[in-house]
């Protein structure tokens, strides 16, 4: 994990002023495979960008219907996150 970019998330959320957005630290795979927060309707996807595809199918029966993923990095690691692509293609 990378300390400054968690404090740098923080301090902005702190910023905008709402108070539905929760910030989970720790391995994507570990969170999402144990998750209890209840469905999910939005998702900055910013992780290692070889697992986008892993996390999509974890992800997928936790949101809700008309949910929202941005992932991150796609112009420039595309070829590092095909399967991603491919399925969400």
């Amino acid at each position: 994990l990378l300390k400054e970019k968690i404090d740098f998330a923080k301090a902005n959320f702190q910023k905008s002023g709402l108070s539905n957005i929760v910030l989970l630290e720790g391995e994507a795979s570990n969170i999402l495979e144990n998750w209890n927060y209840g469905e999910i309707d939005f998702v900055f996807l910013d992780a290692d960008k070889e697992n986008y595809g892993k996390y999509l199918d974890l992800l997928l029966p936790k949101m809700k219907l008309g949910s929202l993923i941005v992932a991150d990095n796609i112009n420039d690691f595309g070829h590092m996150m095909e399967d991603y692509l491919q399925r969400v293609k």
